[in-house]
């Protein structure tokens, strides 16, 4: 199933126009990583939203994204 999802999207990925042909898209190796505490989820949750900023990208937002209750 992960093969499938990871054939399909780096395909519709590497279909835009400013993509190059070769983009990696997907890491080589994915791997799973689990969360026990609600700590750790905000923690994940922290660092994937200071991603763009670090790149000098603006934040990202989106309407179906919710913070989780403190």
């Amino acid at each position: 199933m992960w093969k499938r999802l990871v054939d399909a999207s780096r395909k519709a990925i590497r279909a835009f126009p400013d993509v190059e042909p070769e983009h990696e898209v997907w890491t080589r190796a994915p791997y799973i990583v689990f969360l026990s505490t609600l700590d750790e989820v905000r923690d994940r949750i922290a660092y994937i939203e200071s991603n763009p900023i670090k790149e000098g990208l603006p934040a990202q937002k989106w309407s179906f994204v919710q913070k989780l209750p403190v």
